[in-house]
């Protein structure tokens, strides 16, 4: 523990020393910045404010995505890239990637070397140069003839390259790669043999019995460059009973398609030979801020949120050296990168502010002339400066930090002002500096959670705490949570907190009290009949073990040797051994490697991986409405920065939508009206929550486009909402992709693709999305109903109906086909050629056999009536016509008896005149009293009558008859005035109107022609 002594002399001068170089150190702090002359020479990262050269050239020196096999100095990849900055673009072919063929020492030299090439960040097999003794080094020493996979546009990964001894008993296995498998049995340590047998699968594809000091090799014949050796195993001895083996190479059977024109993401293969290969982005490549493009592979482009240009490329480790050494520096060599700086431009785990440029530690080692195996004292110097970091809850705003080697610690809060509000801190009207006195705390808990919890939950925090929520008090707006602070278990204090308020936890560091510790922010709190949720919208927790930054204080092999409030600097206290192949720790994590190999070849690294757990937040639009398409963005915030972050799986309501891409969004269709959780998580990051409830749109969006669209042709679709207003500025996509904004018309001119069904969709905040599906029809004739006039006929249940159906050819050429027409399980059609917009009309009956709606199907086009159950009675024609066939004959056949009846009668008052005589004497019998009722009508008037009755049914036909034939007898022989009435006369006395002596005149003559047409019959 360093301690000042006050009284003192010399501290009194080391004091002022100190004061010097404070202003110094400050002045320095300032302008790191602000400096437009750095140099970058070793910088992964390309700045735009850096005067850098705008063709610029990345090595696996400065790029750790690249392969580099630091014992042995082998690496064969570079990237250059020629920037535009006025347009923030890298042009079509301006980015160029190479990589050549190098020969490469089996990890077991006395193999001597193969053909090795490193491809996109991987190490991979080329080749065999035929063995020959007498070039033992450059050639193979289980080669029997030279080997060539480039020229076949193949390559084959190198999966183990290895030389450590293993022993191993017999019946024991050693795996190895792709499902191979070593087996040892009949050790004979007599003669230092055994048998060696090569599984594949669990099945033996090789055995033989090998000896001490002898190569296992197996061959396979792989695509064109037939049979290769792709494992050899190298026997040292046998000893003590076990087999042992000392050195192993293995390359995959599996090759890699490396022929010029295959694309690999932005980049496409232009050149193959035996000896490269060349690859050139075929597009432009935008370089807007805040992006991650993926360039070729795993390797990308991280793009700053600033408005000057700076990029770099980043990757995820993939191989064995880069997952122990993840995230390496640039590597110091004194032949290709004799750079002794390193800064977060060249080392990744060194924080970088993207907006600014500012670098703020800075790692130097401070040698005249090259490095040597040795550092002394002093010479290894570490600056650490603060910056403004920010809460991952954004209203929060922003606080000091500083970071060593991937880990950050708090310094400090500025007190609030509203127009610095990201660079101060929201919830504390005070400052609070803690390195100013020598300390710095880690930061352990930085969330945006909005994580909704049910009462009784416990959130865990950091350093052993963690948040107990009781209970909910109080209803309505007066409602607050009751939570329970607890440290180990153990209660440390209560809080009741409203809907929107921080609960601080507050605590004192040194000589500084009342500094927030822990923050939680309470978001909504919803009680329901069955259920409790409270949200948590962002919590912050540094810890309370402070780290001691004091001037003279050592941490591990450095000792600060100043400290001021705006940063701290340390040297190396001891000499450090550079000796090959060491891991030498020093400060924290932040350590340094020393390669295997004759040269000094060195970079630095995080020796147990960052401790800061990188965290992630959620941001979804302002607005959410219910079926609308959003895009949600993901990013990862190493301490300083935030960056969209790609591969992130992102979960709703529990279940996963997919992973985020290379711009760190996924996107996703809401449903109904309701609350969303949203949750993001990737490995080694802290997950991230948000909470979200749907708005109502005011008004929704609908789509028209033409009924009738062919391929090429170039057409409108309009976007109005529910008044049918045309909506300006509603994004326009083809299958989920962008293709214009509506104009002040509400439309959007599109070009037709090839033919097939196509998703439009449109969107704007405030609206509910529209959506609507459209067919692009081939280009040619094309038959369409265009008038169906269903609506104007009605339908009835097992009646017939015809329908007229308009066809119309809305295509481009003129056409001859069949248009189908099926209903009831029922199919016909009906031939019809038609030129281009001509129209032909064609029927087809209907016979509906229930009620409710019936569907027609007209080509590819339907139709829906609906047909009534009863209506207008049904004409039974054919029924009607057979009955008035047989209506008809009976009035035939019934005139025929009324004919011949009549005929009868007539015949037989010919041939009996006494009867008639009869009864004529007793109607004039009758007759001395005259009738008092009125005259009746003439004989032809009983005659008319009798026919009326037939036509009627004949019911008074009779009646009429009888006194027309008795009228005609007593006319022709009048009764004598004085003779007395017969009975029989007396009874038909009231249907005689008239004596024979008062006949008026005209019943006279109507009588005697009775008579004469009576005689007349007779005679026929």
């Amino acid at each position: 523990m360093y301690s000042r002594m006050k009284n003192n002399s010399t501290t009194q001068l080391s004091l002022r020393k100190l004061f010097l170089l404070s202003i110094l150190f400050t002045i320095l702090a300032g302008c790191l910045c602000a400096t437009a002359a750095a140099d970058t020479k070793g910088s992964n990262i390309w700045d735009e404010e850096q005067r850098m050269p705008s063709t610029y050239n990345w090595t696996p020196h400065l790029y750790s995505g690249f392969y580099f096999d630091t014992d042995s100095d082998l690496y064969t990849e570079s990237l250059e890239m020629t920037i535009s900055t006025s347009g923030r673009t890298i042009e079509s072919s301006n980015a160029r990637y190479m990589t050549e063929v190098e020969p490469a020492r089996f990890a077991y030299s006395d193999w001597g070397s193969y053909d090795f090439i490193a491809w996109i960040g991987k190490p991979y097999f080329a080749g065999y140069e035929k063995y020959d003794s007498g070039d033992k080094n450059d050639t193979a020493y289980f080669a029997k003839s030279n080997v060539s996979t480039l020229s076949d546009k193949r390559l084959y990964e190198v999966l183990i390259n290895e030389k450590s001894e293993r022993k191993i008993s017999s019946g024991d296995t050693h795996n190895l790669e792709n499902d191979y498998k070593l087996r040892i049995s009949d050790i004979n340590t007599n003669n230092r043999e055994f048998r060696l047998t090569l599984e594949k699968g669990g099945s033996a594809v090789k055995n033989e019995t090998v000896s001490s000091n002898s190569t296992f090799v197996f061959e396979k014949s792989l695509d064109n460059s037939g049979s290769i050796p792709i494992i050899a195993v190298h026997v040292r001895d046998v000893t003590d009973g076990k087999a042992v083996i000392d050195g192993i190479f293995q390359i995959s059977e599996n090759s890699k398609d490396v022929s010029s024109g295959k694309r690999v993401d932005a980049m496409e293969i232009t050149n193959v030979n035996n000896t490269s290969i060349i690859m050139k982005n075929p597009s432009r490549i935008d370089l807007s801020a805040n992006r991650n493009i993926t360039l070729m592979e795993h390797i990308k482009i991280q793009v700053g949120d600033s408005s000057k240009l700076r990029f770099g490329l980043i990757s995820d480790p993939i191989t064995t050296a880069e997952k122990k050494y993840p995230s390496r520096s640039s590597v110091y060599d004194i032949y290709d990168n004799n750079m002794k700086s390193w800064t977060g431009r060249s080392y990744g785990e060194f924080s970088y502010i993207w907006s600014n440029g500012m670098t703020p530690e800075n790692l130097t080692v401070d040698v005249k002339g090259n490095i040597g195996r040795t550092l002394n004292p002093k010479e290894i110097s570490y600056e650490v400066l603060s910056y403004n970091s920010s809460f991952n809850y954004s209203d929060w705003g922003g606080f000091k930090s500083v970071r060593i080697a991937g880990d950050e610690y708090f310094a400090g809060y500025t007190a609030y002002n509203s127009s610095e509000k990201n660079n101060t801190t929201n919830f504390t009207s005070s400052d609070y500096n803690i390195l100013e006195k020598g300390l710095i705390s880690k930061v352990l808990v930085n969330n945006n959670s909005s994580r909704s919890y049910s009462v009784g939950s416990e959130i865990s925090l950091g350093d052993g705490y963690a948040l107990k929520l009781n209970k909910i008090e109080g209803e309505g707006s007066s409602k607050k949570l009751n939570l329970t602070l607890l440290k180990n278990g153990s209660a440390v204090e209560n809080a009741s907190l409203s809907e929107n308020e921080n609960y601080i936890r507050k605590t004192t560091f040194g000589e500084i009290g009342g500094v927030p510790q822990i923050v939680v922010r309470v978001g909504s709190i919803f009680v329901g009949s069955s259920s409790t949720e409270i949200n948590i919208s962002g919590i912050f927790q540094i810890s309370d073990n402070t780290t001691d930054v004091t001037a003279g204080r050592r941490i591990d092999n450095m000792r600060v040797e100043y400290t001021s409030r705006t940063g701290f600097y340390l040297l190396n206290n001891d000499t450090i051994d550079l000796s090959r192949g060491r891991d030498i720790r020093l400060v924290g994590n932040l350590s340094l490697h020393v390669a295997d190999s004759d040269d000094v070849r060195f970079f630095f690294f995080n020796q147990n991986g960052s401790t800061t757990q990188k965290s992630l937040k959620i941001i979804l639009p302002d607005m959410v409405y219910p079926y609308q398409d959003i895009d949600i963005r993901v990013q990862a915030s190493d301490g300083s920065n935030w960056i969209n972050a790609e591969g992130v799986q992102v979960r709703v309501n529990g279940n996963s939508i997919g992973s985020t891409n290379s711009s760190g969004q996924i996107q996703y269709t809401v449903g109904e009206s309701g609350t969303y959780n949203f949750s993001a998580e990737k490995d080694g990051y802290t997950s991230a929550f948000q909470m979200k409830s749907t708005t109502d749109p005011e008004k929704n969006l609908t789509m028209t486009a033409p009924l009738y669209i062919f391929e090429s042709d170039s057409f409108l679709i309009f976007v109005r909402d529910d008044s049918y207003a045309y909506v300006t500025g509603a994004s326009v996509y083809e299958n989920n992709v962008l293709i214009g904004m509506s104009d002040e018309n509400g439309s959007v001119s599109v070009t037709a693709k090839a033919p097939g069904s196509f998703e439009y969709k449109a969107t704007k905040s405030g609206y509910g999305p529209g959506a609507m599906s459209q067919n692009i029809l081939p280009y040619g004739p094309y038959f369409a109903v265009t008038n169906a006039p269903l609506s104007e006929l009605e339908f009835f249940m097992n009646q017939r109906t015809k329908i007229p159906f308009e066809i119309t050819n809305v295509g481009k050429e003129k056409g001859v086909g069949e248009v189908s027409i099926s209903f009831n399980d029922q199919n016909t059609t009906k031939k019809v050629t038609l030129e281009p917009g001509e129209s032909k009309t064609i029927s087809y009956t209907v016979k509906p056999l229930t009620a409710g709606y019936n569907v027609i199907t007209v080509g590819n086009q339907s139709f829906a009536f609906y047909s009534n159950e009863s209506g207008k009675p049904a004409v039974p024609w054919d029924m009607l016509a057979i009955g008035g066939g047989i209506l008809l004959l009976i009035l035939v056949l019934a005139g025929g008896v009324w004919y011949f009846t009549q005929k009868k009668r007539g015949n037989q008052k010919t041939k009996k005149p006494a009867k008639s005589t009869k009864s004529a004497k007793s109607v004039s019998a009758k007759s001395a009293t005259p009738s008092k009722s009125k005259s009746s009508k003439p004989a032809n008037a009983s005659q008319k009558s009798s026919t009326f009755g037939f036509l009627s049914g004949g019911s008074n036909g009779s009646g009429s008859g009888n006194s027309g034939s008795n009228s005609g007898s007593s006319s022709s022989k009048p009764k004598p005035k004085n003779t007395a009435p017969s009975q029989s006369s007396k009874s038909k006395e009231n249907t005689h109107k008239f004596s024979s002596s008062n006949k008026p005149a005209e019943l006279k003559n109507s009588q005697k022609k009775a008579r004469e047409n009576q005689e007349k019959k007779g005679k026929l």
